[in-house]
């Protein structure tokens, strides 16, 4: 699931498009918003499923005109009502099914959100499993929505409804699979070079489209902390708390209050908790009790929140980890990206190896957190003192040191130490027997975390198995000296044309 690097990236890659377009057209971009609703989720018979959810409150019809010579496709209109089991309407999005105004393209973060609009209307993303929003040219984006075929489900009949785009072969790095490629577009912002499009090969994406006569401006997404306003209506859908980065100090006051009462999620999703929790040297299955208890815990806690969230904007970040493949073909993976984001963002989440740098390692075993027989909390225990005995716990001056990170039930650690019992007095600890798990690197083209992984680009990456099955000639090929052997053969001809010379030339008077 996409978290707070992962929206961070989008935004960069947006903001510097943008800025490019300014830089080479010498005027504002303006991109208008169109969604597709042939690829919206169906849902079951069981359960309802509304990828697209509207807020017109503040839209009138006549705003924007509709345009008769503008045809829309009849898969977009058979799906422009999303409806219950009994009929009723649930979403209507028929108002959306003409040319919108285009307007400058806005985007902004608020923890692991990110809003995206242009014109009238904004989107507000619940990203699901692994949505983003990928950069096309104009032209490609064209030609992959000039075909649609029935999406992969069994049922015939809602296969036919639940649509995929079809990207051309032209588009399929050579050695990464045989397979057909498709994708799930169900928004876009488009101009006339550049589109901006949401995809999502498992369609978990939800996403509100809200709508207003007076067009949206930077000025909208400045932070408030008034519970009115355009800016407080962005994030109202999907609820988050202030951002680490642009609502610091909301944020800092909340996670006060946060210390009598309960966890709030302000970006961090599982990989950015288990690694920020390994940063702060506190095991993840602690009860929150027994942090906000402990003043030296609380505080190293609390303290580092800020600085761990601002790494995703930094120049540092945005260089290793953001940006597009080096190519021209716009769903190529990128190894780069892929390669320095695990290198350097991911420090134990699902990773067998762990590069603890000096200080925080000695701080671990200062605590006896790598000593297995510790009890979290307790006092340490300093063994019988005798001449063989010169630290009561490890510690190093190396920069880093290698430690395997083990899986505990769900949690991944490098803690090594025994939780207390479940009647103690900070309240539960959550553990389980330690469980073999496999590095993130290992899963092929599995989607795991990180700024490059998501299906459609995944599918792109190069298959190893198909390389090493293309079978090449035998042997190494004879090497032939033809510079050599035309040095030889000319400075032989000089000397034979050089002595006739001498033979046949003009004699000197006697």
């Amino acid at each position: 699931m996409p978290e707070k690097p992962e929206a961070e990236k989008m935004l960069y890659d947006i903001l510097s498009r943008v800025s490019e377009q300014r830089r080479k057209y010498k005027q504002e971009p303006l991109y208008r918003m169109q969604i597709y609703p042939r690829t919206f989720s169906l849902g079951t018979k069981d359960k309802s499923y509304t990828t697209c959810h509207i807020d017109r409150q503040d839209y009138t019809d006549h705003t924007e005109s509709v345009d008769p010579s503008v045809i829309f496709s009849p898969w977009d209109i058979q799906r422009s009502k999303k409806k219950a089991p009994g009929g009723k309407v649930l979403e209507d999005y028929t108002y959306l099914m003409k040319p919108l105004t285009p307007g400058p393209l806005l985007a902004a973060v608020r923890g692991k959100q990110l809003a995206f609009g242009a014109g009238h209307h904004m989107v507000t993303c619940n990203m699901g499993l692994e949505a983003h929003w990928v950069s096309l040219p104009r032209n490609d984006f064209d030609e992959i929505i000039s075909t649609c075929q029935p999406g992969p489900s069994d049922n015939k009949a809602k296969a036919r409804k639940m649509r995929s785009f079809v990207i051309p072969d032209r588009f399929r790095v050579e050695n990464s699979g045989s397979k057909d490629r498709t994708c799930n577009i169900f928004v876009a912002f488009i101009n006339e070079s550049h589109v901006w499009a949401l995809v999502d090969h498992s369609r978990l994406v939800r996403f509100r489209v809200l709508s207003s006569d007076l067009q949206w401006s930077w000025n909208d997404f400045i932070p408030a902390t008034a519970k009115t306003g355009r800016w407080h209506s962005l994030w109202t859908f999907y609820p988050c708390g202030p951002d680490w980065i642009t609502e610091r100090i909301d944020a800092e006051l909340l996670l006060q209050s946060w210390r009598h009462l309960i966890l709030k999620s302000h970006g961090f999703g599982e990989h950015t908790t288990h690694d920020y929790l390994y940063l702060s040297a506190i095991f993840p299955g602690a009860p929150a009790f027994f942090v906000c208890a402990n003043e030296a815990i609380w505080a190293r806690f609390s303290s580092g929140i800020a600085t761990y969230m601002a790494r995703y904007r930094t120049d540092t970040y945005r260089a290793l980890c953001c940006g597009a493949a080096n190519s021209l073909n716009c769903w190529d993976f990128n190894y780069t990206a892929s390669t320095n984001y695990y290198s350097t963002e991911v420090f134990v989440f699902r990773r067998d190896i762990a590069r603890v740098p000096r200080d925080l390692f000695n701080t671990y075993s200062k605590e006896g957190l790598l000593d297995e027989s510790h009890v979290i909390g307790n006092p340490l225990i300093i063994g019988q003192a005798d001449e063989d005995y010169d630290e009561p716990f490890e510690v190093t001056t190396l920069d880093f040191k290698k430690v395997r990170v083990i899986r505990r039930g769900k949690y991944y650690t490098i803690i090594r130490a025994q939780v207390p019992e479940d009647d103690t007095k900070w309240g539960r600890w959550r553990d389980l027997p330690e469980q073999e798990f496999k590095d993130m690197t290992t899963k092929g083209k599995t989607t795991t975390i990180g700024t490059a992984e998501f299906r459609e680009v995944l599918d792109n990456k190069v298959d190893f198995q198909v390389v090493l099955s293309i079978k090449g000639k035998a042997g190494r090929p004879k090497k032939v000296l033809f510079s050599c052997f035309s040095f030889s053969l000319s400075y032989l001809i000089a000397l034979v044309l050089g002595s006739h010379w001498e033979a046949w030339g003009p004699q000197e008077a006697p």
